[in-house]
C-alpha cells in the first residue's frame, strides 16, 4: 500500500470512531441520532455542492454508483442503529465491522483484485479479533445466546450491506477522474455527498414509525458527526484510488480498536482482558496487511 493510501484511510478510521462513540453516547437514541447526523451532512455542505456543479461531470455509471452505494450506506446504518439498541457498542460495532473477507470475496470476483499472501493473514486476524472482541468471560459469554442474539444479527446485517458498498465505491474510485486537481477531488466529495443524501432517505423511509413521536437529539454532537461523515467517506473514497479494496477496508479496522477501547473506559465502564485479546489480534492484523505492498 501507498504511504497515501495508509494515510487517508488511518485518517478515516479516527472519523469513524469519533462518530460511531458519539451515536452512543449516554442518553441518545442511535437511530434518531444517525438520521439527525445524515441529515446536518446533507444540509452543511449543500451550498458547496450546488457552487461546484460546474466542475463535475456527471454519468450514468457514476450516479447509478451514488445511488446504490447510498442505499446500502443508508441500510447499514439503520441496522447498526438497531444493533445498538439491542447491546453494547464494544459488541455490535466490531461484529457490524467484521467484513474485510466479504470484500476480499466480492473484490476477487468482480474486480480482479487478489489478497498477498501475508495481506490475506492479516485479514483473516482482523476478522477473528472481531468475533473475539465481545467476549467478557469465557464461563458466561462462550455460549449460543450470547452471539446469535437480536444484537448480532442487527450487526451481521449491516456488515453485509456495508461490505456490498465498500465495493461499489471501489468502483466509482477507480472510474472518476485523476484526484491531482480540483475537478477529481470535487467529484468524489460530489459522489459522497449524494451517497449521504441517498442514506438519509433510506434512514427516513424505515425509521419513520420508530421515532415518529421525535427522540430529543443535541444538535452540537448531530453536526459533528455529519461532519464526521462526509470527511470519514470522502478520505476513504481517496484511499480507493489508491490501493487495493480489500487492504483499504481491512486498514480501516483501525476504528473497531479505536471505538471499543474508547467505548469500555468511558461509556460502558467494563474492562475484559479477553477484548483486550481480541483488539491485539486486530492490531497484529492490521499491521500485516499495511506492510503488504
Amino acid at each position: 500500500m501507498t504511504f497515501s493510501a495508509i494515510l487517508f484511510t488511518l485518517l478515516s478510521a479516527v472519523c469513524h470512531a469519533s462518530w460511531n462513540l458519539l451515536s452512543k453516547s449516554r442518553g441518545v437514541d442511535p437511530t434518531a441520532f444517525l438520521r439527525r447526523a445524515l441529515w446536518y451532512s446533507m444540509l452543511l455542505y449543500a451550498p458547496l455542492f450546488f457552487a461546484a456543479q460546474f466542475w463535475i461531470v456527471y454519468t450514468p455509471i457514476y450516479l447509478l454508483l451514488a445511488l446504490f452505494s447510498g442505499i446500502c450506506t443508508g441500510l447499514f446504518f439503520f441496522f447498526l442503529a438497531r444493533a445498538y439498541q439491542s447491546g453494547d457498542v464494544s459488541f455490535a460495532y466490531p461484529v457490524s465491522r467484521a467484513f474485510p473477507i466479504l470484500v476480499v470475496t466480492w473484490a476477487g470476483l468482480f474486480l480482479g483484485e487478489l489478497p498477498g499472501c501475508m495481506a490475506l493473514i492479516g485479514i483473516v486476524l482482523i476478522v477473528a479479533g472481531c468475533f473475539f472482541l465481545p467476549i467478557s468471560s469465557l464461563r458466561s459469554d462462550l455460549t449460543a445466546g450470547h452471539f446469535f442474539n437480536s444484537c448480532s444479527g442487527w450487526a451481521l446485517l449491516s456488515a453485509l450491506v456495508i461490505s456490498i458498498a465498500s465495493v461499489l465505491d471501489k468502483y466509482a474510485a477507480i472510474r472518476m477522474p485523476s484526484d491531482e486537481g480540483a475537478s477529481g477531488i470535487i467529484t468524489r466529495v460530489a459522489y459522497v455527498y449524494l451517497q449521504n443524501t441517498v442514506s438519509f432517505a433510506v434512514m427516513v423511509l424505515a425509521t419513520r414509525k420508530m421515532i415518529a413521536g421525535g427522540t430529543p437529539v443535541r444538535r452540537s454532537r448531530a453536526i459533528a458527526a455529519g461532519i464526521l461523515f462526509l470527511i470519514s467517506y470522502s478520505l476513504i473514497i481517496f484511499a480507493f484510488s489508491r490501493g487495493k479494496a480489500g487492504y483499504i477496508v481491512s486498514l480501516r479496522q483501525l476504528s473497531i480498536v479505536l471505538t471499543t477501547l474508547l467505548s469500555m473506559f468511558f461509556l460502558e465502564k467494563k474492562f475484559s482482558p479477553f477484548r483486550l485479546a481480541g483488539v491485539l489480534v486486530i492490531t497484529a492484523g492490521i499491521m500485516l496487511v499495511a506492510l503488504e505492498r
